[in-house]
């Protein structure tokens, strides 16, 4: 028997037309391998989604994939990620559930223990159990309360769970766990939460750990990864899917997905001139091999002199996308000396108000209602606005466009 294994598809997180067709794509391939190669069902260790419930158009193309997969009579076995987490089972990932296209792994909490309910494969009797990922790893304290009671019957059994655990996690991924963590007596740890594919046998005494790392990308970093690539264009870090084989031993074969070519350009203002950075970035940009390719623009450090607003961003996607460019991420970074100065307080509100204070002293700006204490207060009252970070149940689109009518409220301007 054989069964794939896919985590952290972070369907949704793609704005942009280009990458969400590339991230739709990916997860069409995935589905399609599934069928192709005829696994008996499908693990998918959290983070399905990029938020609980993202847009209509997300959850109708996901709908049909998933569909796919159970017309072909592929059952799907699933469990929440920090990202599609609910605490009122509020996801769309329940309302596969509740269609039929998928079971949501859970457990029960009794007298403070918790205790896995497992659901055995009609097809193969594999039997599976799984704890989700939950926001601010707050998923520990279940691992900590976790009743270690072995499971019986059924082979393989497959634990699935999003988490970093120790040895295995990539720096990136918050607080991680230790494997003595883990549930014992099972064959296979399908875990989530890493971005990038990692495998390991033994650890902790656990025979095998898979992590098949996101398909396509899930956050700027993974796409900083991604366009670590030749001159062809391809990509050095590996992206995809695992198809795990059960014989007298578990082998996890890693499947690829995309074929999406990238160019990265990075370029470092440390310790430089703000016109310098602008004349090289401009320049990098003007002779970029960058037809068809995801170009990705890294600006980051601190300018000797001049300020981050005279490197045009926007000259530079203009250009690359006139050079071909399917698509062009930047991020820029950079800081100037020039607005480096730092108030210290005794709390956080009175910290605040003195930097404040001390920068718009130090700032050429002529508009009255912007200097002196009318400009503190103003700087203030936006930083109350912008700093309430958006619900999960929240579009980022409607998030956007409330925090800009409350911005332009505080500063008394019209839209």
């Amino acid at each position: 028997m054989r069964f794939a294994h896919l985590s952290d598809t972070h369907l949704g997180f793609q704005r942009e037309p280009a990458l969400q067709g590339i991230e739709r794509g990916v997860f069409e391939e995935a589905v399609s391998e599934c069928i192709s190669r005829g696994v008996d069902f499908v693990v998918m260790a959290g983070d399905v989604f990029h938020v609980n419930i993202p847009g209509m158009d997300v959850q109708k193309h996901a709908f049909g994939q998933f569909r796919r997969l159970h017309e072909a009579g592929i059952p799907v076995y699933a469990v929440y990620g920090s990202h599609d987490h609910s605490p009122l089972s509020n996801s769309v990932i329940d309302l596969l559930a509740e269609t039929g296209y998928l079971t949501k792994m859970g457990h029960e909490v009794r007298d403070g223990r918790v205790r896995l309910n497992y659901a055995r494969d009609e097809k193969t009797g594999a039997l599976l159990a799984g704890l989700s990922g939950l926001k601010s790893s707050k998923d520990l304290e279940n691992y900590k309360a976790l009743e270690r009671e072995e499971p019986e019957g059924g082979s393989p059994k497959i634990f699935i769970f999003h988490g970093a655990l120790k040895d295995m996690g990539d720096g990136e991924r918050g607080e991680q766990m230790a494997a003595s963590w883990m549930p014992r007596g099972f064959d296979y740890y399908a875990g989530g939460h890493l971005h990038t594919h990692r495998e390991e046998r033994g650890l902790g005494g656990l025979p095998l750990v898979v992590y098949p790392g996101t398909p396509f990308a899930g956050n700027w970093h993974d796409m900083m990864e991604n366009s670590k690539a030749g001159p062809d264009g391809v990509s050095k870090t590996k992206r995809g899917m695992v198809v795990a084989e059960c014989g007298e031993q578990i082998t996890a074969e890693f499947v690829p997905l995309g074929r999406a070519r990238y160019l990265q350009i990075r370029e470092h203002a440390r310790g430089r001139k703000a016109e310098s950075v602008a004349r090289e970035l401009a320049g990098r940009a003007a002779a970029a091999e960058a037809e068809g390719r995801i170009v990705v623009v890294s600006i980051e450090g601190e300018l000797s002199s001049g300020k981050t607003s005279e490197i045009d961003i926007g000259r530079i996607r203009q250009e690359l996308k006139g050079r071909g460019a399917a698509s062009v991420q930047i991020k820029s970074s950079i800081s100037s000396k020039e607005y480096d100065i730092v108030a210290e307080g005794r709390s956080r509100e009175e910290y605040e108000q003195r930097t404040f204070e001390a920068n718009i002293e130090s700032t050429p700006v002529r508009r009255a209602e912007l200097v002196g204490e009318r400009g503190v207060r103003a700087a203030l009252d936006l930083f109350a606005v912008v700093r309430v970070p958006r619900p999960e149940n929240e579009k980022k689109s409607d998030y956007a466009s409330r925090i800009t009518g409350e911005a332009l409220e505080a500063l008394e301007l019209e839209k």
